[in-house]
């Protein structure tokens, strides 16, 4: 214990400490000077790996040397990120136990209670339980698309951090939480993008690095503006009011926010500066390499003392998270009761989703970006695709943001309502707008190998899932079974309860909606299917599955998630059963709607097909003819 209680002296003299006295000298001050290291490397270590995965999935050409050299190097840093895990995992128990690091008999059994049974113990079990994982992915796979999935499984392994990592956010905490996920991760890309381009430079040569920096400094503009608008979202939920903003902390937010909206400014004019510099002058491009470099990470450093001094303040909310309830149903919902519902305040009030607003934005965005780019090229769009695709995204945002999203805790019907519009209505619009085909067109081929949007979307839809998930057989099955087992199991309630539970029921049931809309439009285009199983598996089958179900819902005696949603019935002296039979007419409705315009669409789009293959055979019957007529 020499050495640890002479470090702890050490950092005693600098830093002042208020510690138990009961602990043994030298226990604290070793846990207060480790844990920030430990947090250090673990941030760093986690950047690299995300950062580097990302890079060789956008940026560079699989097989070549820049490419192993970045998968080598997010197996390093994955070593070190679980190392930095495990080692803040122990920290974090002797932080929060106030235990001396004395291994003495029942110091395991301690750890393990505290690891299996202590939220913040938990939460540092399975990220390091993920982070394992990542590393021997790192290590084993080399295939373009098994990095991609390592990619997103680097980038799922920061999420537990957000359950117990966050600050006090009063009534908004859900909101705060998805902030600061936001947050985390898209500052990992940033500063993993950098420390990746760093490693790399000595492997790449000047074509090479300009364009490296410049993919880089796209995904870069777009974690930055993410890592911005999800830091004000983070600062909006701690000041808690307009009123605030008035206050010393509330004034440093919107000083930190105006100073992320120059330095993302001059960042963007700096790195098209620098990148026509190194392209212009061969001979200086290492030392402009070096300011690209040093200008990023002061932009950077900047934005991390603003975050530190804010830390350092009073925030305007209180410490203390305990929210006065008045009913029961609010503090099993853990949030403010909603007004008497009614179509009124189902259209006004709002529940704010950070995630599924920058998802939403995002998507109008690109949209745009990939229309102003083809008519730059003077081609064409279909303004009914449009509108279709603006549509889907702002009833998403609706369900996802509005008052929806505000009652479904609270209502068996909002709840059913939320999760069918997510399986019909937004697939329907969404598919209907050709995103792909957009992308398709506004994007041009890369040349040196790389992967980029267009080349991604040929690889997924050339693999053997993507071909799977085509078929209306394979579609329709994972719809019903899908569908089936939400009402049937507790997945129904832990997404009423639950952040994660309701964030996955909007992802799976948008994903499965979709796949399933796009395999019966595309099967009646390209023809894949015969008609006739065509209209049984896409149209028949899931128009029978939406009756029984709706009907079912409409006419049963018990209710689902009865332990959730009965103890509801108080705030309002709303019926839960007669509550749960508006959501089966939702069912049966929406899906009968959805059905209805799928079956014109496929008629339609086999229209469609059907002449431009007789346009085709027609043109090929008379080339001959011409021909021999030539001839004579």
């Amino acid at each position: 214990m020499q050495p640890l209680q002479w470090a702890g002296t050490a950092v005693n003299a600098f830093l002042p400490l208020h510690g138990d006295p009961t602990i043994p000298e030298g226990a604290e001050d070793f846990v207060l000077w480790a844990l920030p290291v430990a947090k250090f490397f673990f941030n760093v270590s986690a950047s690299a790996v995300v950062g580097s995965l990302i890079l060789a999935c956008i940026a560079l050409r699989p097989g070549s040397r820049e490419y192993a050299r970045a998968l080598n190097f997010a197996g390093g840093s994955a070593v070190i990120w679980t190392l930095a895990s495990i080692a803040g995992s122990v920290l974090n128990y002797l932080d929060s136990w106030g235990e001396p690091l004395t291994f003495t008999e029942g110091f395991g059994q301690r750890l393990g209670l505290f690891l299996t049974s202590v939220g913040l113990g938990r939460t540092s079990l399975t990220t390091t339980a993920m982070v394992a994982v990542v590393t021997m992915l790192c290590f084993a796979v080399r295939h373009i698309g098994l990095v991609a999935l390592t990619a997103t499984a680097a980038i799922a392994a920061l999420v537990p951090l957000t359950l117990n990592g966050h600050p006090n956010y009063g009534e908004g905490h859900e909101a705060g939480i998805l902030a600061f996920a936001l947050h985390i991760i898209s500052a990992a890309v940033w500063l993993g993008g950098l420390i990746t381009i760093v490693v790399l430079r000595p492997v790449l040569e000047q074509a090479q690095l300009r364009l490296v920096i410049k993919r880089y400094s796209t995904v870069a503009l777009l974690a930055f503006a993410v890592l911005t608008f999800s830091g004000f979202l983070r600062f909006l939920a701690t000041v808690g009011s307009a009123d605030n903003f008035l206050s010393p902390f509330g004034f440093l937010v919107l000083v930190k926010i105006t100073a992320a909206v120059a330095l993302g400014l001059v960042g963007l004019i700096q790195r098209r500066w620098v990148l026509a510099r190194i392209d212009r002058d061969t001979s200086a491009r290492a030392p402009y390499f070096w300011l690209l470099v040093s200008l990023e990470l002061i932009i950077m450093g900047v934005a991390s003392v603003l975050a530190v001094i804010l830390l350092r303040l009073d925030e305007p909310i209180p410490d203390d998270p305990r929210v006065d309830y008045r009913v029961l149903a609010e503090s099993m919902a853990d949030q403010p009761l909603p007004p008497v519902p009614g179509i009124s305040t189902f259209l006004t009030e709002t529940a704010f989703d950070p995630l599924w607003f920058t998802v939403s934005a995002g998507a109008l965005a690109l949209y745009l970006f990939g229309l102003i780019r083809l008519r730059s090229r003077d081609v064409k769009w279909p303004l009914m695709r449009t509108a279709s695709w603006s549509g889907g995204v702002l009833i998403l945002f609706y369900v996802t943001n509005g008052g929806l999203n505000d009652y479904q805790n609270f209502l068996v019907s909002a709840q059913i309502l939320a999760q069918t519009a997510l399986m019909t209505v937004i697939p329907l619009l969404l598919v209907l707008g050709r995103p792909v085909a957009l992308l398709i067109a506004a994007t041009n081929a890369r040349a040196d190998g790389a992967m980029g949007p267009r080349e991604w979307v040929r690889f997924i839809s050339r693999s053997r899932p993507a071909r799977l998930l085509t078929s209306t057989y394979a579609t329709t099955t994972l719809l019903i079974v899908s569908v089936g087992v939400f009402y049937a199991s507790p997945l129904l309630e832990w997404a009423a309860m639950e952040l994660l539970g309701h964030q996955w029921m909007v992802a799976y049931f948008l994903a499965v909606g979709c796949l399933f809309v796009n395999s019966v439009l595309r099967s009646s285009r390209m023809r894949q299917e015969p008609r006739s199983r065509l209209l049984l598996m896409g149209l028949i089958v899931p128009s029978m599955f939406y009756v029984l179900l709706g009907l079912g819902i409409i006419n049963s005696g018990y209710l689902l998630s009865a332990d959730w949603y009965a103890a509801m019935e108080s705030p309002w002296g709303i019926d839960p059963l007669e509550d749960q039979q508006s959501g089966g007419w939702y069912i049966l409705g929406l899906g009968l709607i959805q059905l209805s315009i799928l079956a014109i669409a496929v008629v339609r789009t086999s229209g469609d097909a059907e002449s431009r293959r007789n346009r085709a055979s027609g043109e090929a019957e008379t080339v001959p003819a011409v021909t021999k007529a030539g001839k004579a």
